[in-house]
């Protein structure tokens, strides 16, 4: 029997964040800790092979990156990157946090990751001023969910420290960034706008040429950036959406599988259920059966 409390809800755009061939970038934490200085405090100096974010809070923090003296006073972080040189020279009074992550990213093909910053970023730029009140607060929290030392809070931290990478990534100036960087946010743009698009109305054909019209954007131009945010040609892209929202109409409605492929674009009833079956495995019919008798 059907339940109606049940509800299964898959997103519009799911699509378009499972896409293997979007860029993924990934920061996973190595080391959380706080530091207060006390006395001159000094840490030989090391050559970094993971990234390394030191966040002021009180002070001023003075250190060599590169054979560069660097300085940040509070509300200031100072990034470091794999194979810089580091030392840090902390005078009395001084307190920071240190974020210390691996950022790794996946992409169709085998580019490499050409990191955070752009090339030959100078040391001085590699220190960014950041806003008081979304940053305080994370890496208090952060802090004090450190010391719970149970079960899941480092789970917490761990994801704390994820925002606190791309909060960072969001505030330092995209001249400073590099082209990896840059093109992650506008890909989620591109996707978000394409996704508002075709939720219009999916039961009708959406040409190229009105996609295209639609984000201003050349034919030609739409259908190589399409490629490149999501990995497939944006008609690919629109039957997905399409078969996406005919998902969640079977699972949360009593509606007809008729009715349902006729209010996502699709005439053929039989083409609808090929190619629904293609994507998940079974007809229309028969997965919503299978669901109902889970």
């Amino acid at each position: 029997m059907y339940n109606r409390g049940m509800r299964f809800s898959v997103s519009p755009s799911q699509f378009f964040r499972a896409s293997p061939a979007a860029l993924r970038i990934t920061p996973s934490l190595v080391l959380f800790a706080r530091t207060q200085t006390r006395a001159a405090y000094t840490f030989p100096v090391h050559r970094h092979t993971t990234y390394e974010f030191l966040y002021v809070t009180k002070g001023i923090y003075r250190c060599l990156l590169n054979d560069r003296t660097v300085s940040a006073g509070p509300d200031t972080v100072v990034a470091v990157k794999p194979g810089d040189m580091h030392e840090d020279r902390c005078g009395q009074g001084v307190c920071f946090y240190t974020v210390n992550l691996m950022i790794t990213r996946s992409l169709a093909g085998n580019e490499p990751f050409t990191g955070v910053f752009t090339k030959g970023i100078p040391p001085a730029s590699q220190a960014v001023s950041l806003p008081r009140a979304v940053f305080r607060p994370l890496v208090t929290a952060m802090y004090e969910e450190s010391k719970r030392n149970d079960a899941v809070s480092m789970r917490i931290v761990e994801d704390r420290a994820a925002e606190f990478f791309w909060q960072f990534v969001r505030y330092c100036p995209d001249a400073r960034l590099s082209d990896d960087m840059r093109a992650a946010p506008a890909d989620d743009d591109f996707k978000q706008r394409l996704a508002a698009i075709f939720a219009r109305d999916p039961s009708h054909r959406l040409s190229v040429g009105r996609m295209a019209e639609a984000m201003n954007m050349s034919e030609s131009g739409f259908a190589h950036r399409c490629a490149a945010a999501i990995g497939v040609s944006p008609a690919k892209a629109f039957v997905t959406y399409r078969l996406e929202r005919a998902l969640s109409m079977l699972l949360e409605t009593r509606k007809p599988v008729r009715e349902v492929a006729a209010e996502t674009g699709f005439n053929n009833q039989f083409h609808f259920s090929r190619l629904f079956s293609r994507v998940y495995g079974k007809s229309p019919r028969a997965y919503r059966r299978w669901i109902q008798q889970r």
